[in-house]
């Protein structure tokens, strides 16, 4: 079992609640345990061309759901027709798919491998159900769209 926390302030920082009740239910009252502290190397964070070619997938997942008909309503909600963006791929598709890939909520805080890791799942459904696979975008995608 292994945590990544922080010191910082003369404070460990970076469990919540819910890693300090797991790594409880592990400990026994009275028993000795023995704790490694390690440095670790933090992962590289994705790059600003990542992040160019995340919001670039977006848009252009949004344009071929709508080109193939998939509004949100026939994704999402039954009740309105509302065209996807670059803004509501990525709310919408893209984050829940990510907090289940990487525990990780905000775009900024992945590493230079989970924007791949994601692309391929979320590819892989709107491919099996929805029949719509867009790439993820590369540098020369980005040089192009430019």
């Amino acid at each position: 079992m292994q945590y990544g926390v922080h010191f910082t302030g003369g404070k460990l920082q970076g469990m919540d609640a819910t890693q300090c009740e797991e790594l409880a239910h592990y400990l026994k009252e009275g028993d000795f345990y023995i704790i490694t502290v390690k440095p670790a190397k933090p992962k590289a964070m994705r790059t600003l061309a990542q992040n160019s070619s995340m919001w670039l997938y977006f848009r252009k997942l949004a344009e071929a759901l709508n080109d193939a008909g998939w509004d949100m309503r026939k994704v999402l909600k039954p009740e309105i027709e509302i065209p996807w963006n670059k803004d509501t791929v990525c709310e919408h598709l893209w984050k829940p798919i990510q907090l289940a890939v990487t525990g990780k909520a905000s775009t900024r805080e992945l590493d230079t491998k989970q924007p791949g890791d994601i692309h391929m799942v979320l590819d892989r459904h709107t491919g099996s159900k929805l029949g719509v696979t867009v790439p993820f975008p590369d540098r020369f995608t980005l040089m192009d769209d430019k």
